[in-house]
């Protein structure tokens, strides 16, 4: 297509022209081209270029006959209406120069009458152009009406351009393109009709004319866009143009049907393009069968058959490079209505592809058709002729002859045309282009998966690179067709590919492949009859020659000849050298050379004993069609010991290819016949167990050839697939009948028995998770072992042999079941073995070695399997072994066990989340939750959840539980605090088979999210290895939670009573709504009458709560009866969220006493106890349940009090030791305060759950160790009092001074240990109930633990710390200290007592900068006391002089003390000695619980 001349291959276009004012011609071209449809534009820069436009040619005299049409189309004709004819004129003139001086109104004027003179008998339209600098600049009517007048136009074609404005511009230009479109239109219409009237007149004799006048007409319907007529006259043209084929004798005869193909090649390439721009793409097809079948006959006389074939071939080419350009969509189905209902299209008429492979098929024609006119134009044609060239008319050449200095056109005769064109197709080769058109087409056959159409493609590419000499890559593309012939059976094509691929190998020296096609050839199932070869298409047949019988005989003999020595005709000498070295074949089950020979081995027996003679049969089928003589036959079998050798007695002497020891054996004749067996019966014998097998038959032919055949079993053997040779089908049968039923080219030689147990022992099904042993025990009885392996395998034992899919191996990271190691036992230990020992090892499968064994001995290992999912799997373990070292007993014995394990699950994990108890939130997402919702728990905002998690043992043995934890995510840390509450105490807890487990969280979120992950369940287990299984292994098993939702609560109801009742006292049951919104809520609120309880108060209530504030509502109930009993029912309902919320039954029970219960607690509990109070622990939020009756005895005694639930807060300083004195009670709970500060320096303190210790017991831990945290604990002292608590306990272990208010639920407590002015003991008021405890009782336990009890003495260094503990301390000896002041110095003096040989402990309640206790440690120690040591109860130590008493720091022995005993009354003291020889600290924790009781 890219041959065609532009003005053909584009659609026409509209031309133009203007002229003058040359600087605004690139606008106005600019602005036409780029509008829709485009228009050419031809510019002339002044009036003097307008003689471009006059008519040009010779005048014709008017009376002068008409003279016949030199040709049907002029070449030049589209050409010039596209460049030099112009539809319109524009004259462009300046404003200025039309209304200015009169001389410039004359030259406008005599322009425009040259202008009008050149275009004078067109039917070119002219347009005057004014052209302004501005919108002002107006023309007068008078100039406007002279200047059409003088133009003799129309005032619309008067156009008026403004330049300098470009809105004004823009609008004029708009206007003058739609002038120009449809003076176009005009004028192409008009030059349209008055053809069209010519053709309807019939005013001329020629066929020529009407043929030309068709081309013009829709032409110009094409510049107009009538695409319908354009059409219709294109198709009438055809039409007169095959009635020319006959009846023109214008021209002589052959170039007479070359101008007419010329011309019907424009006129369908025209009709096609616009058939499938309108995307009538089963139309233009149509059209294109009709074409070719029009002109398919039309060759002309044989010697000019090449130009047709030209000629066919370049219109499929151009057809199918417009089908792929085109944007029509093509059908997806073919119905019978496309093409017509003899014949229908076919779907690949519809692919680029089809036209492309025609093309080169039709290109291949030419140049057997060039061939052709060579030998037969050879003696007729004495020269080419010269100057030879094309006419102006289409289709046309003609000969140019000079004459001295004149050059005239001659006519050509068709014997010269012949010469010419004949040696213009011998300059080229269509070879290459041949190859790109088959390439191309086998691309896109390829792409559509029509693999039969691409080999086809790829077969035509072969032939042309063999044609052009490039053997190798014709060798190639030849053996990827031949598969595909293979495979569709296909003989007779594969005939001819095989013909090619024989004459590659001989060109290419390649014997091999040579001898492999030809006997391949050879063996081909073709005609039986002898056939002759057709020389009139032997050049269309190849080098293969025709498919006959004698063509096969000769093909097989001229290969007998080469291994003989024969040199062909057609080899040489390097080939034939080639030849002579001794060419192998391999034959196997997918061989093409399996129809060349066939071998079939057979045992006569399906096992046999070690050393037992068997027999085999060998068959042997050929497919050749002449007998073949085999010199050596050698089967070959796994075990080469079996091997044996068979030669031909013909010949003179054997083959000497037998290895040493092998059996040779001499055979009558081994000539294979066509289609016939010849079957051999050999004896082998095999002295080695296991499978015998036949591997292949080697045959020797002509000692030059060496085949090696594979051997097939007859009962398995498969006959050829069909193969087609034109109308005959037939079936080659690969099969020995006689073995067919029976035969085996394999025979199993059993083992003798062995003489070793193999043990495999199980403790019970696997966990999924733990290393599971399984021990393997080898003893030997009756022999020995040698080079002994162990074969360990794990299969499924449902079937299938995997242990996880395919699908799930991608998707996972380990296998389901593991065999990680295997560890071996020797008499003292347990050794693992190293990773080079073991020789192999994987998922499902590992070898080890064993060692040699005498008669007698054992050897043990253990086997260590990891399950990752509940599966039952079969343990297979093979022991393989020989007898000995020796060349005889090297015969390998097996034995083999198999055991199957069942993989279970250990535990499974179930939870539930609980609501804070007596408190209900109104969540939103409970609100819009319906019945179709997925159930996805949610919990409130910084509410205290339990969340209790069951563990149930699915196993038969017992379990031991080591830990329960939640790991939650990154996340999750930050945003929901989660604390145990009760789970595992001891070491481990067991679990027994079937039964639960339950541990209970406390989850509190912080942060509101959607679809929140709280983490995993992390469960830490192992078997109960007090059972005596032997085997404990912790496993970590982790599941995780799902996820929940994180919702601020809308309103929060709480109840609080007290924790029990007695029957008739009245006690008070407050219901708290809390609103948690920033919205006003409107609450409703109703309680029901309960037989239970006498109340006072409204049933029903309504309110307003105001945003983030409470509203409390109580009620005074009188129980009527004893034990539990239900509370009357409550309903709060909110009117805005039109939501209800009502207490649980659980949470709406008290318990009522028939009277005032006094209690005993016991006071001791075995850690076997079953009572759970002391692993239980009361949620926050809830008040302490009564005491569990069995454990408590209930007398009338008022002096035992019930044990206190006590609500501990503390300041940042007493953290470490409030979270020591938590952990030392069950009936202590921490609470926590958060201590801020503003900006300027005040305190921000916040108490957490507040609300929450209504009518509890609340203590507060304090150290008042600096001013400046005394204010902001004094706050807190003070606040605390006043949240309606039911008593208020303050605890300082290390009192300065200090004054109390009354709480407002009783009076105040202070806990002060040692108090160092004894005065101060009165200082409190009435409301305040202080405490005086001492730390003397851990003095006398730590001087318990000490190694010299007896030989302790009592120091004190003063007679006030005398006064304070001497009778806490009677029962040691004491020394009494006096100290005395002498200006600065302080000296120390012992008073009473003698310290020789004794352990001094010195004893006071507090220590600041440590001086006195230093002088009497100098005094004791110079007394000849043994050791000192020293005690005091609050360790201030201001300013680091604590540093003075370390061991780091002291001058000596003498000069140090041996102990140095504190408590943690003082907290920054702790922190800084902690861990520092000689202080110890001995915890007030235990010691302040106590004290709470009180």
């Amino acid at each position: 297509m890219e041959d065609y001349p532009e003005e053909l291959r584009t659609p026409p276009l509209a031309l133009v022209s203007i002229v003058g004012c040359p600087e605004l011609h690139p606008s106005i071209s600019a602005a036409l081209s780029s509008q829709q449809p485009p228009m050419n534009t031809l510019a002339l820069p002044d009036f003097a270029k307008a003689s471009i436009l006059a008519r040009s040619g010779k005048t014709r005299d008017p009376l002068a006959p008409p003279q016949a049409p030199a040709g049907i189309l002029k070449k030049d004709w589209l050409l010039k209406h596209r460049t030099r004819v112009p539809a319109a004129v524009a004259a462009l003139f300046r404003a200025n120069h039309v209304s200015g001086d009169p001389a410039q109104w004359l030259q406008a004027c005599s322009d425009l009458e040259n202008l009008k003179s050149a275009i004078q008998g067109k039917s070119t339209k002219l347009v005057v152009v004014l052209v302004q600098s501005t919108a002002g600049d107006e023309l007068s009517e008078d100039v406007m009406v002279a200047l059409r007048k003088r133009a003799e136009i129309d005032s619309k074609y008067l156009v008026v351009l403004v330049e300098h404005d470009e809105t004004e511009w823009n609008k004029s230009l708009d206007k003058l393109k739609n002038v120009f479109a449809e003076l176009c239109s005009t004028f192409y219409k008009e030059e349209g009709r008055r053809i069209k009237a010519r053709i309807e007149k019939r005013n001329f004799a020629s066929v020529e004319l009407s043929i030309r006048y068709c081309f013009k007409v829709a032409v110009y319907a094409e510049f107009r866009r009538d695409w319908p007529e354009a059409l219709k006259f294109y198709e009438e043209g055809v039409r007169v143009l095959r009635e020319m084929i006959a009846t023109s004798t214008r021209l002589p005869p052959t170039q007479r049907l070359v101008e007419i193909k010329a011309v019907a090649e424009q006129f369908h390439f025209k009709i096609s393009t616009l058939l499938l721009h309108a995307g009538k793409v089963v139309e233009a097809i149509t059209w294109f069968r009709k074409h070719t079948r029009s002109y398919e006959r039309v060759v002309g006389i044989p010697e000019v058959a090449f130009l047709h074939w030209e000629w066919f071939s370049r219109q499929f080419l151009v057809f199918g490079e417009l089908l792929e350009t085109t944007s029509a969509s093509v059908p997806d189905s073919l119905s019978p209505r496309f093409g017509t209902a003899d014949n229908a299209l076919t779907e690949w008429e519809f692919q680029p592809s089809y036209y492309y492979q025609l093309a080169a098929t039709y290109l291949r024609e030419k140049r057997y058709a060039i061939e052709c006119s060579t030998v037969n134009l050879t003696t007729e044609v004495n020269g080419i002729p010269e100057s030879v060239m094309p006419s102006v008319y289409v289709g046309q050449y003609v000969r140019l002859f000079e004459q001295g200095d004149t050059v005239s056109v001659l006519p050509l005769s068709d014997m010269e045309y012949t010469s010419y064109a004949l040696s213009e197709a011998e300059r080229f080769q269509d070879s290459y282009e041949i190859i790109a058109l088959f390439r191309k087409a086998y691309e896109s056959f390829q792409s559509l998966g029509a693999t039969r159409m691409a080999s086809a493609c790829s077969c035509g590419m072969a032939i042309e690179y063999y044609a052009a000499g490039d053997f190798s890559n014709a060798k190639q593309l030849f053996d990827g067709v031949a598969g595909l012939y293979r495979q569709e059976g296909w003989a007779t094509l594969l005939w001819e590919n095989l013909g090619y691929l024989r004459e590659c190998s001989r060109k290419l020296n390649s014997p091999k492949d040579f001898v492999s096609y030809s006997l391949e050839m050879a063996a081909l199932p073709l005609f039986s009859g002898s056939g002759e070869e057709n020389r009139e298409n032997n050049s269309k047949i190849g080098p293969a020659g025709s498919p006959t019988i004698f063509r096969r005989e000769a093909i097989l003999q001229e290969v007998i000849n080469i291994l003989e020595g024969k040199h062909s005709e057609g080899t040489d000498d390097a080939f034939n050298n080639a030849m002579e070295e001794c060419t192998p074949l391999d034959i196997d089950q997918i061989s093409p050379l399996r129809i060349v020979l066939t071998a079939s081995v057979a045992f006569h027996e399906q096992s046999v004993k070690p050393g037992s003679p068997v027999l085999v049969s060998v068959s042997l089928l050929s497919h050749l069609p002449s007998p073949v003589v085999i010199d050596q036959l050698e089967v070959q079998f796994n075990q080469s010991d079996c091997n044996f050798v068979i030669h031909s007695a013909q010949e003179d002497s054997p083959l000497n290819s037998a290895l040493p020891g092998q059996f040779v054996e001499a055979a009558t004749s081994l000539t294979l016949f066509t289609n016939r067996w010849m079957r051999l019966t050999h004896e082998v014998k095999s002295e080695q167990s296991g499978k015998l097998e036949c591997l292949s038959v080697k045959a020797t032919i002509n000692k030059h050839l060496v085949i090696y055949c594979q051997a097939e079993s007859p009962a398995s053997m498969e006959d050829f697939p069909l193969w087609k040779f034109e109308d005959q089908v037939e079936t080659l049968s690969m099969k020995d009948h006689v073995l067919a039923l029976s035969g085996q080219k394999l025979v199993q030689v059993e083992e003798p028995d062995a003489q070793v147990d193999l043990d495999l022992n199980s403790t019970g099904p696997a966990l999924v998770g733990e290393l599971f042993i399984v021990p393997v025990t080898i003893l030997c009885k009756g022999h020995g072992i040698h080079s002994g392996e162990l074969k360990i395998n794990l299969v499924d034992a449902r079937g299938g042999g995997l242990l996880m899919s395919p699908r799930e191996a991608e998707e996972s990271e380990s296998h389901h079941v593991e065999l990680l190691g295997v560890s071996t036992v020797s008499e003292d230990k347990e050794s693992k073995e190293e990773v080079d020992n073991i020789k192999k090892i994987q998922y499902s499968f590992g070898v080890l070695s064993v060692p040699k064994l005498s008669v007698g001995d054992s050897w043990s290992c253990k086997l260590e399997i990891k399950w990752h999912r509940a599966k039952s799997v079969m343990l297979y373990v093979s022991l393989g072994y020989s007898l000995g070292s020796s060349e005889a007993a090297l015969h390998r014995l097996n034995v083999h066990r198999s055991l199957q394990i069942d993989g279970k699950i250990p535990l499974t994990v179930s939870h539930q989340f609980l609501r804070p108890f007596r408190r209900e939130p109104l969540l939103l997402s409970g609100i819009r939750s319906s019945n179709n919702d997925e159930k996805i728990c949610s919990l409130a905002l910084n509410e205290s959840n339990m969340l209790v998690v069951n563990v149930r043992n699915c196993t038969e043995v017992p379990l031991r539980l080591h830990s329960m934890t939640i790991e939650p995510s990154d996340d999750g840390k930050q945003l929901c605090s989660v604390q145990q509450i009760s789970g595992i105490t001891s070491e481990h807890a067991v679990i027994a088979p079937n039964e639960e487990y339950k541990t209970i969280f406390s989850v509190r979120p912080q942060v509101i999210s959607s679809n929140f992950n709280l983490g995993e369940i992390s469960l830490n287990w192992s078997r109960d290895s007090s059972l005596g299984e032997g085997q404990e292994s912790r496993v970590i098993m982790k599941q995780r939670l799902p996820e929940v939702n994180i919702e601020e609560p809308l309103l929060v109801v709480s109840m609080e009573c007290p924790p029990y009742a007695i029957l008739g006292i009245p006690f008070t049951f407050y219901v708290k709504i809390h609103n948690s919104t920033s919205l006003l809520q409107e609450i409703k609120y109703s309680l029901v009458d309960s037989q239970n309880f006498v109340f006072s108060g409204a049933h029903n209530h309504a309110a307003f709560v105001l945003p983030k504030s409470d509203h409390i509502i109580s009620h005074k109930l009188v129980p009527l009866g004893s034990g539990s009993q239900q509370l009357p029912k409550i309903t709060v309902t909110s009117v805005r969220y039109s939501a209800a919320l009502t207490p649980s039954t659980s949470a709406a029970s008290v318990f009522v006493y028939p009277s005032e219960p006094k209690f005993i607690l016991e006071k001791s509990y075995s850690a076997s106890d079953e009572c759970p109070c002391h692993s239980f622990r009361v949620p926050l939020s809830s008040p302490p349940p009564p005491p569990p009756p069995r454990k408590m005895e209930m007398v009338a005694a008022s002096k035992q009090k019930v044990k206190k639930y006590i609500h501990l807060f503390y300041c940042s300083e007493c953290e470490e030791l409030a979270k020591k004195i938590a952990a030392s009670s069950d009936a202590i709970e921490l609470q926590s305060i958060n201590w801020r500060s503003f900006d300027d320096g005040f305190p921000n303190l916040f108490i957490n759950k507040a609300h929450e210790i209504r009518g509890q017991h609340v203590a507060f831990l304090a150290s008042f160790s600096s001013p400046a945290v005394i204010f902001e604990q004094i706050s807190v002292i003070f606040a605390l009092p006043k949240l309606f608590i039911a008593s208020f306990t303050l605890v300082l272990p290390f009192f300065p001074t200090g004054s109390f208010e009354r709480s407002r639920g009783g009076p105040t407590s202070v806990v002060i240990y040692d108090i160092h002015a004894l005065q101060e003991r009165f200082y409190f008021g009435d409301d305040v109930l202080p405490c005086f405890e001492t730390g003397i009782p851990l003095l006398l336990q730590r001087l318990r633990q000490l190694p010299d009890p007896d030989n302790v003495t009592i120091a004190f260094p003063d007679d006030g710390a005398w006064k304070r503990f001497h009778k806490q301390l009677q029962h040691f000896p004491m020394i009494v200290c006096n100290k005395v002041r002498e200006g600065d110095k302080r000296i120390v003096r012992i008073k009473e007592g003698n310290p020789e040989g004794r352990h001094v402990v010195i004893v006071d309640d507090l220590v600041q900068s440590g001086g006195t206790l230093r002088e009497c440690q100098k005094v004791l120690a110079a007394h000849g006391a043994s050791k000192v040591s020293a005690y005091v109860t609050h360790a201030v130590f201001p300013k680091q002089s604590y540093e003075r008493f370390l061991t780091s720091n002291s001058a000596g022995p003498g000069d140090q003390f041996a102990y140095f005993w504190i408590t943690d009354s003082c907290p920054h003291t702790v922190k800084a000695i902690a861990q520092q020889p000689p202080f110890e600290v001995l915890s007030l924790a235990g010691s302040i619980a106590d004290a709470l009781q009180i």
